[in-house]
């Protein structure tokens, strides 16, 4: 599972985020109609702009991610010419470390003074502004007396850290790991909400895709084959299904974990 993260970390996330958000001033137009505006007001055979995803989002709007910052400077200047179309940048996000193996007993704030402490020799030469860091939330571990930390910060941080790969916190040298900012349910197994955002009622197998949890499956009890909910919804089928939902090699976390990193500055 490691390397799977490895690999797509050098091979996605290390680029800058050349995005764009595209949306109607009509509000009553759908994302589809935004769609087709978007394409009337290109000429990339005049501009040679060079997409690399074009995608409809939520709440009537377009995501064009560009190849770099002038493909992104003339789509942005040929949309810009339509007045019933807006254009923006998005608000990108900071990227994300699991430092493993922490002893639960230190707060938040004691983490980052400890790693900030600690670890000058990775910090040397990390401009002063860069030097954020939060802790977003605690991972459980195996050993109550220890936690998985998971800290927000700057691009440069994320880059020294990943490289290293440990670091020093407190009585532990701890690994460091990326970590994704997909976020899902815990209730449907879908992406992009929280169980507290929610709309269905049942709980979702994670191993077969029954209206029970994983700890109850009969499928699970029996050794059947599992069966991933998120890809029975995209309509795959066969072998495409025969894993669990939270497998990381699964199509359809892969293609919304994408999605996700989009909005992060990796760099």
């Amino acid at each position: 599972m490691h390397s799977v993260a490895r690999l797509k970390t050098e091979s996605v996330e290390q680029r800058p985020n050349h995005t764009l958000i595209i949306s109607s001033r009509n509000p009553q137009e759908t994302s589809e109609q935004v769609l087709t505006k978007v394409k009337d007001s290109l000429d990339l055979k005049k501009s040679g702009a060079r997409m690399e995803r074009v995608r409809k989002a939520r709440d009537q709007k377009v995501v064009v991610r560009c190849a770099s910052k002038e493909d992104m400077a003339k789509i942005r200047g040929q949309v810009q010419k339509n007045t019933e179309l807006t254009v923006r940048e998005p608000t990108n996000q900071d990227p994300l470390v699991c430092v493993r193996g922490v002893l639960s007993n230190y707060t938040n704030e004691e983490i980052v003074d400890l790693i900030k402490a600690q670890n000058s020799h990775i910090l040397e030469g990390v401009d002063k502004a860069a030097l954020k860091m939060k802790v977003r939330f605690r991972k459980r571990a195996r050993n109550p007396h220890e936690c998985h930390p998971v800290i927000e910060l700057s691009p440069s941080l994320w880059g020294k850290f990943i490289d290293k790969g440990k670091i020093y916190v407190g009585f532990s040298r701890c690994t460091v790991e990326d970590q994704s900012p997909l976020v899902q349910c815990m209730r449907c197994l879908g992406f992009g909400h929280t169980k507290a955002l929610c709309k269905q009622d049942k709980n979702t197998c994670n191993y077969c895709a029954g209206e029970h949890t994983g700890g109850t499956c009969p499928s699970k009890a029996k050794s059947d084959l599992p069966k991933c909910i998120n890809c029975l919804r995209a309509k795959r089928s066969g072998p495409d299904l025969e894993h669990t939902a939270y497998s990381a090699e699964c199509p359809e976390r892969i293609k919304w974990d994408n999605i996700a990193r989009s909005r992060v500055q990796y760099c």
